[in-house]
């Protein structure tokens, strides 16, 4: 039987994000399944080239011209062969995509990432921003005009996916049809540690196998909160000398973070390890994962983490719930210097977190959620002759 053919509409594919790499796993668990021969479009970047093949599959790169980042020659050269289009992510592209794909009777799924998006493009005159670091100010009229037209044309989609019931409730309070599906994590790759990988991992990081040993893995941007990591480290954390904060990832905020890691006296008590094209090193180096963000989706360094026997410190947030995670009120650092002053006191509570932080992710698995996108495209295609665009 020929394979289904998918166009992933991935904005921004080749930086390192939440739902690029969600986009990119899913694509490669299609593609090794054999049944979905999965494309990605996404924008053009730099010098790589405009059309290649990975081993998700083909990828192809829209090239900034007059018209920004248009998709029309592609989208024509695509069209003709393409079964079901699936954008990753609340965005013009996404928008430009799923309207074209309507007009062609072509079946849309489009994935609403993080929580507050939907209130973010049904409603940008009451947005802040921008997200990705900087300190928020207002939307200007033209951005505004930009997301309600990307929002109208977004709305054209057969189906919305939301990776949480937080979401999905955002989803249907504006009347559209929307599926809760989790996001998926490679339980075979993300493993609980052996005391020699652990061993190994501290060691290469300089860390001592008794030191008490958080890991953050996240973009350094404002709304992942870092500076409150660093606050509660600073106050929490002054009777264990030894306690090291590892922060994975990189971003606006990062000369912010170095400069108050400096101010605060914590120079060598936190590692900013910057991007890393593998994260189990220091997964397994930790004794804790923290997520401070305040507002997700359902992130996949959560999940990962989570699959490698790490449980977590997170922020009160719906996204974070779940086995083997304890959850701090947000934004009070007082009250996440308490919790890690406490676990740093207590190893064997985390040691006793472990396991079900493990179990709680084996339903999640990559493809048993790869799974569950194939029998959502199967019931879009049965609709193809009626599909609905808002729920009944």
């Amino acid at each position: 039987m020929k394979p289904l053919r998918v166009l992933h509409v991935v904005p921004h594919l080749d930086r390192v994000g939440g739902y690029e790499l969600q986009a990119l796993q899913l694509a490669t668990n299609q593609a090794r399944r054999g049944a979905i021969a999965p494309i990605l479009l996404t924008h053009a970047v730099g010098s790589l080239p405009l059309s290649e093949r990975g081993p998700f599959g083909e990828i192809q790169r829209v090239a900034k011209g007059l018209r920004r980042h248009h998709p029309g020659a592609a989208w024509r050269e695509l069209a003709g062969s393409i079964d079901i289009v699936h954008a990753h992510g609340l965005h013009k592209l996404c928008g430009q995509i799923v309207e074209a794909a309507a007009a062609r009777g072509i079946p849309s799924v489009v994935k609403v990432p993080t929580a507050g998006n939907v209130t973010d493009f049904a409603a940008p005159g009451s947005a802040l921003g921008p997200q990705d670091g900087e300190e928020a100010a207002p939307r200007d009229l033209r951005w505004r005009l930009m997301v309600a037209t990307a929002w109208r044309k977004l709305r054209r989609a057969s189906c919305f996916v939301a990776p949480t019931s937080e979401i999905e409730r955002e989803l249907k309070r504006e009347g559209l049809r929307a599926e809760q599906l989790p996001n998926g994590v490679d339980t075979q790759r993300f493993v609980p540690p052996t005391p020699a990988q652990r061993s190994a991992a501290r060691a290469e990081l300089g860390l001592a196998d008794n030191a008490f040993v958080a890991v953050s893995v996240a973009r350094l941007a404002t709304r992942k909160r870092h500076s409150l990591l660093l606050e509660a480290w600073a106050t929490g954390l002054t009777q264990h000398p030894r306690a090291r904060l590892l922060l994975v990832g990189n971003g606006p905020c990062r000369s912010a973070l170095e400069t108050r890691a400096a101010r605060d006296d914590l120079v060598g008590r936190v590692q900013l390890l910057g991007e890393r094209t593998d994260v189990r090193p220091a997964l397994h180096a930790a004794d804790v994962f923290l997520s401070a963000a305040e507002r997700e989706g359902l992130p996949n360094a959560l999940l990962e983490a989570c699959a490698a026997g790490l449980p977590a410190l997170a922020s009160a947030l719906a996204a974070h719930q779940g086995p083997g995670r304890l959850l701090v009120p947000r934004n009070e650092p007082e009250a996440w210097s308490e919790a890690l002053r406490a676990l740093a006191d207590e190893p064997a509570r985390l040691r006793e977190l472990s396991r079900p932080a493990r179990d709680g992710v084996l339903p999640l698995d990559i493809a048993r959620v790869e799974q569950r996108v194939a029998e959502l495209y199967a019931r879009l295609l049965s609709e193809r002759g009626a599909r609905p665009t808002t729920a009944p």
